[in-house]
């Protein structure tokens, strides 16, 4: 206890020292840094040594749930515009009987709201002209808003994310890091905390961990037919999980489609019954994607797309066209889509971890939508990753760097960090499928059999 105690103590000084002498950005660098060391050296440790590095894991994700705790109190005391209020006012125009789908009725809810800020034009602009962009189930996401004032459904939604971000890091934990016991625990919550992503997601109120629990309860059941009823509630919470139901089509597993299939249906006549035939009819007749949103969505920064990507780079003018069909990105989106369907079809059933994270991965890059607040998807591929580390296929000197380069370019460039665990996860399929054989690879170790 005494080195444990001491172990803290030193983590805490030279964190102390940092920030005073380099700023913030290098304390997460070197939290991320000290947390991923003193874990992959914990197991090869005397008993001395592994109480000092269990002292720098506490105190590295102690620090990372302060600085999370002081984002969260910022909010609180200077409530911001993005993106809890957006979600708010999904919910108050649902909860009044009218058409989320209509750009006017947001315009009426707007005026009868006490809100502590007034929104600014880009507000207007992007939401209150707009109207819902999503599938209609989705607005069960924010419907319940609609009941409470501002500062009490600001509190609900805090509270209802933090519930969900606890359940995550026990699902994760329990996916891939469970045989490190207490310690594994504990760098689980570590990875969540200190992710620059998770910094994004929490400083906007964003949903992430809502739509990512029934994601990684279907990857934990992926086994049991009935992980197509979470594949299907994680749809109708995030349309861009669409994509994971390539998953049970390419593996060849029927039944998770039909329960999949038969939940969206119960699910949709739901939706038809609470909110009116008219409501969800307008979706498919006259939403607000198919009357053009702006071009923002895709050129802001915050858009961590590959599509966003390439449109910034290219300076592409798509006015009075869809942006998906510039030819780079349908060249690009298709190596990547390809690539990762055809592991996930020819990988074994004992790499069935590996094909679930290659299709979450790929959701990541191609979804048009993607932003930077959905970074901690990346979190269980990490966690894979380690989990390959702890078995002895992976040497830690291949996956240490490469995990240190995804967390530090993440505060930089969110894409490059998905895309460098994409070809990542992408190589490892190459060894587990035999397509490269690493009998002449020292630091890879991989069976096909």
């Amino acid at each position: 206890m005494l080195l444990v105690i001491i172990g803290i103590i030193a983590t805490y000084l030279v964190q102390h020292i940092i920030t005073r002498v380099a700023g913030s950005v290098l304390q997460i660098i070197s939290v991320t840094f000290i947390l991923l060391f003193s874990y992959f050296i914990y197991k090869k440790s005397t008993a001395s040594f592994r109480a000092l590095e269990a002292g720098s894991i506490i105190t590295g994700t102690s620090l990372s749930s302060i600085w999370l705790f002081r984002i969260v109190e910022n909010n609180f005391l200077d409530p911001q515009e993005w993106d809890f209020l957006c979600f708010f006012m999904h919910g108050h125009v649902a909860a009044r009987g009218l058409n989320f789908y209509k750009p006017e009725n947001y315009s009426t809810v707007l005026e009868t709201l006490i809100l502590p800020y007034t929104p600014d034009n880009e507000f207007i602009t992007e939401t209150i002209n707009i109207g819902f962009l999503y599938f209609p189930p989705n607005i069960f996401n924010f419907l319940f808003l609609g009941y409470f004032d501002f500062n009490s459904a600001h509190l609900v939604w805090v509270v209802l994310n933090a519930v969900c971000l606890s359940l995550c890091i026990y699902l994760a934990w329990q996916l891939f890091l469970r045989e490190s016991g207490i310690v594994g625990f504990i760098f689980t919550l570590g990875l969540f905390l200190t992710l620059p992503g998770t910094h994004t997601a929490i400083g906007f109120e964003h949903n992430t961990f809502i739509f990512m629990l029934p994601m990684l309860l279907a990857w934990k059941y992926r086994e049991k037919p009935y992980y197509g009823i979470w594949l299907a509630i994680g749809f109708c919470l995030k349309p861009m999980l669409v994509i994971l139901f390539v998953y049970p089509l390419l593996r060849r597993e029927w039944k998770p489609l039909l329960y999949s299939i038969c939940s969206l249906v119960i699910i949709s006549l739901a939706t038809v019954s609470v909110l009116g035939t008219e409501t969800f009819l307008t979706y498919f007749i006259d939403n607000p994607v198919s009357r053009g949103v702006p071009g923002t969505f895709y050129s802001e920064w915050i858009n961590q797309s590959l599509l966003a990507t390439i449109i910034r780079l290219t300076n592409f003018d798509f006015v009075g066209s869809s942006p998906v069909f510039h030819p780079i990105f349908l060249i690009t989106a298709g190596i990547i889509s390809l690539s990762s369907f055809y592991f996930a079809l020819k990988l074994k059933k004992k790499d069935s971890n590996l094909a679930f994270a290659l299709i979450v991965i790929t959701t990541l890059l191609l979804y048009p939508g993607s932003i930077d607040s959905y970074s901690p998807l990346i979190i269980p591929l990490i966690g894979l990753i380690i989990y390959y580390t702890n078995s002895g296929d992976l040497d830690l000197r291949v996956t240490f760097p490469i995990i240190l380069f995804v967390y530090l370019i993440m505060l930089v460039n969110p894409f490059i960090s998905h895309l460098t665990v994409w070809l990542f996860l992408t190589f490892i399929a190459l060894f587990k499928t035999g397509i490269i054989y690493p009998g002449k690879i020292s630091l890879i170790r991989f069976s096909t059999n």
